[in-house]
């Protein structure tokens, strides 16, 4: 088999648009589509000139038009399964090669330390019920056996106290420390550190010190692992290791490295982006990321992430929360039995759902009842037109 790279995409789109003009110049030679009707010989030597004329025109187009499609398909094919300039981080999927990108559900086993792993799907409708890539499976499946062979008995404590006193280690991390937000801003942000970490060949680790974080709410990734941090973990190495700027200053000299992407970012912050700074990054073992954004997207736009990931999503990066979220964002079982309760108790025989978020910050028990928050969510639905919107849907539910 020949390579794959660059310089022969361009030899076989070339050769392609040879092929290809030849068979247009023999079609328009041989169909008589085109030709005037004239008499004598003036006539026909303008008629001839007149159809080579029209006939180079069109396949000068066409040739062009077409092979310049194949040349960008070929290119973005070999680009995205991380044929070239990818020799660090290998193809997160062996599904990528021969581009069998069927989707599939899980074979997933009940696991009854987290029910919502497998049962989440009895609570959807068939278009919503989670079809998962089988490329993704794969990348999913390699990224649990990175996880256990990094952390299966070993004390994250122990692990960083000991590669900080010269140990050595295959293994990279990255510490998801939560900040003073919302839990959907928690759990969009979570989304992108996994995506990183992912595409990165990097551990991803949660802060387990403040209450109500989502170690305490969500259940572990993956079987015989942990994704928790204990309580005695050394943080404020953390808050002592360089910024991403000092990084770079220290030409990656260092071993642990405080990423901060909040919404109030610097110009350093902002290069974390770059593909240069990437490679950079890859030699740090330990990385801290805290943020309260979302940037899935973003990542999308790093060329060697892309290039890694975008093939495991059918090439449709915005699924890629949706799946995301659904193999990560799992309730524990505590959890887990509210939402079923709920669920049972007020949804299970309506039509149509609307959700409407009241934010009240200055409450300090922002879970138990208020009357004020009920007056705004009434106001809401009657300003709004809310009221009516579900009642003509009723309606509508009612005549079919």
């Amino acid at each position: 088999m020949f390579s794959t790279g660059p310089k022969y995409t361009f030899i076989l789109s070339g050769m392609f648009m040879m092929l290809l003009n030849f068979f247009v110049q023999f079609y328009l030679l041989i169909c008589p589509n085109g030709r005037r009707r004239a008499h004598g010989k003036d006539a026909k030597h303008m008629e001839k000139k007149h159809a080579w004329k029209w006939r180079g025109w069109v396949s000068c187009v066409v040739s062009l038009c077409l092979g310049s499609t194949v040349t960008f398909y070929w290119a973005q094919r070999i680009h995205a399964t991380g044929a070239t300039g990818m020799a660090e981080f290998p193809l997160l999927s062996s599904s990528v090669n021969n581009f069998s990108f069927e989707p599939e559900i899980p074979d997933l086993k009940d696991d009854p330390t987290c029910l919502s792993r497998t049962q989440q799907n009895l609570y959807r409708s068939d278009k919503e019920r989670l079809i998962i890539p089988a490329a993704l499976i794969e990348a999913w499946e390699r990224y649990g056996d990175l996880y256990r062979s990094c952390s299966v008995g070993r004390n994250w404590t122990d692990v960083f106290l000991d590669q900080e006193s010269g140990g050595s280690s295959n293994c990279k991390y990255l510490v998801y420390l939560e900040m003073g937000v919302g839990l959907g801003n928690k759990i969009l942000a979570l989304t992108s550190a996994l995506l990183y970490a992912l595409s990165t060949d990097r551990v991803l680790l949660l802060d387990y010190r403040t209450q109500n974080t989502l170690s305490r709410l969500l259940c572990e990734p993956f079987a015989n692992s942990t994704w928790v941090l204990p309580w005695d973990f050394p943080y404020e190495k953390f808050w002592s290791a360089p910024s991403l700027g000092g990084a770079m200053e220290l030409n990656w000299n260092v071993r642990v490295m405080d990423l901060r992407l909040s919404e109030s970012q610097t110009s350093e912050d902002q290069l974390f982006f770059c593909e240069e700074t990437q490679s950079g990054i890859s030699k740090v073992q330990w990385v801290s990321w805290m943020s309260n954004q979302y940037y899935v997207t973003e990542l999308f736009k790093i060329p060697s992430i892309w290039r890694r990931v975008n093939p495991i999503f059918n090439f449709r990066g915005e699924t890629a929360f949706t799946y995301l979220s659904r193999l990560i964002i799992l309730p524990n079982n505590d959890i887990w039995g509210h939402i079923i309760r709920t669920y049972w108790g007020y949804l299970a025989t309506t039509r149509l759902r609307v959700g409407l978020q009241v934010r009240l910050h200055w409450r300090s028990d922002r879970a138990a009842f208020d009357e004020q928050v009920q007056q705004v969510s009434e106001e809401a639905t009657e300003c709004d037109g809310i009221v009516e919107i579900i009642s003509e849907e009723d309606e509508s539910s009612e005549e079919k």
